[in-house]
């Protein structure tokens, strides 16, 4: 048996090595999902997100018979893999959530490791599928941002922090993220930052002070399609210009050569489906001689993200799944793990080292909440425990969920506005798929880094 992928320090801390009962009879957790490999086979326990590869011998026992005084058998047992006939799956799976769920919800006014800036809420493009669409408009003033500075000396964690710069389009306003690197710089606070922006307002001279004053190690820009349908989505304010979409391309590219890595996401919808086969043929011919960008497609939900009618659903899945496959297979797997059990965590909403800072000064936790959900303010802190909190609570999952071998990895936070609580048959079924890819990928990451798989 070799370990592939180890479980998290969170999960350790929680879900300890279970003992052995020597007067108990053992069986395979439920949640193990098992893929072949020429010489054995891939086991990964979706509870504990750890990944272990068995030979063909040791699975035919793993498979077979549970001899409790067997060395393999032992050590699958403390690794819960395998667990005794009268442990209930559903249940051992919803205690270990409660405890997760206990646990973060036991606030104790941290240090801030992450800070989400939002230098404005404007943006300079139009786009239809807008989340924003009706938030109010707001910019940060230098005056805010020297109190924002003075926050963030008061609330940060010892060593090194992480920007994100957000928005609206955080280029919008660039002069607020020049003011508060520029103070950071000059109090010689250790830090990085990463953006999400369309990339439109970058050019030369503001890509070299990302690079230096901002210290930006990563950009994503969403492409919504090849020039003609990414000009009529973004929709941009401005009249008699080049093309967006190539300045976009060029800017793109002009980050990669300065050593800053870009995340193209690409949004899916029933417009642009087919195009953005188009479009990733395109960038991978664009790109080729670069290693620091990452291309990966989402499906895009108009409406507020109400699903559509389910044969458009499942087209869509299938599209994204098979335009995801097409450019996992040419460019080089990089080491983003699903969040599949691997933390405590899910997002920036439940991270307690984690704050969102808007233009006027206000505190919040998440992106999707920008005019409401305050959980204090920079001058303050965080004063409104309840609302912080509130923020942690898991959804509950639907019952018709809970005798599903994925029910473990189905984690969704209840305030989370960006996530559907069921799925199709069709749905599960590319999960399962996108699950399988995602222990394959992680396991030829592992033996290529290794070398010793």
């Amino acid at each position: 048996m070799r370990t592939i992928d180890a479980p998290s320090k969170y999960i350790s801390t929680v879900f300890h090595r279970q003992s052995i009962s020597y007067t108990s009879t053992y069986r395979p957790l439920k949640y193990i999902r098992q893929l072949d490999l020429p010489d054995g086979k891939l086991l990964f326990n979706e509870l504990t997100g750890e990944m272990i590869l068995l030979d063909t011998e040791e699975f035919a026992k793993y498979a077979t018979s549970f001899p409790i005084e067997d060395t393999l058998v032992k050590e699958l047992i403390s690794r819960w893999f395998l667990i005794p006939d009268h442990i209930n799956d559903l249940q051992l799976a919803k205690q270990l959530m409660a405890v997760f769920e206990s646990i973060n919800l036991g606030f104790s006014q941290p240090k801030i490791k992450d800070f989400t800036i939002l230098p404005t809420t404007d943006c300079n493009a139009r786009c239809f599928y807008c989340y924003e669409l009706g938030s109010s408009k707001k910019w940060m003033t230098e005056e805010i941002a020297k109190d924002v500075v003075s926050f963030i000396l008061r609330s940060k964690v010892d060593g090194s922090i992480r920007l994100r710069w957000f928005g609206g389009e955080p280029l919008y306003n660039a002069n607020i993220i020049d003011y508060i690197c520029k103070s950071l710089n000059k109090m010689k606070v250790d830090f990085a930052s990463t953006m999400i922006s369309n990339g439109y307002l970058f050019d030369d001279v503001m890509i070299e002070r990302a690079k230096h004053l901002w210290r930006l190690k990563r950009v994503q820009i969403t492409l919504d399609g090849t020039e003609k349908i990414y000009n009529r989505t973004k929709a941009y304010i401005y009249n008699n210009v080049e093309s967006p979409f190539e300045r976009v391309i060029h800017n793109i590219e002009a980050l990669l050569k300065n050593d800053i890595s870009v995340t193209i996401r690409l949004n899916m919808d029933l417009h642009n489906v087919d195009d953005l086969f188009n479009l990733s043929n395109f960038l991978l011919e664009k790109f080729k001689d670069y290693k620091n960008y990452y291309i990966t497609p989402y499906l895009l939900y108009e409406n507020n993200n109400l699903p559509k009618k389910p044969y458009e659903r499942d087209l869509l899945n299938e599209r994204r799944l098979q335009l995801k496959q097409f450019l996992e297979e040419k460019i080089r797997f990089k080491n983003e793990y699903a969040r599949v059990m691997k933390y405590i965590n899910h997002c920036m909403a439940d991270t307690n080292t984690s704050i969102m800072i808007l233009p006027d000064g206000k505190l919040g936790k998440c992106e999707h909440y920008i005019d409401s959900g305050f959980v204090g303010d920079i001058y303050n802190g965080i004063t409104d425990i309840k609302i912080f909190n509130s923020y942690k609570k898991m959804s509950t999952p639907l019952e018709k969920c809970d005798q599903c071998e994925l029910r473990p990895i189905c984690i969704y936070l209840a305030c989370c506005p960006n996530v559907k609580r069921y799925c199709s048959e069709y749905e599960k079924n590319v999960k399962i798929q996108e699950l399988d890819n995602y222990i394959y990928s992680v396991y030829n990451y592992k033996k290529e880094k290794n070398n010793d798989v």
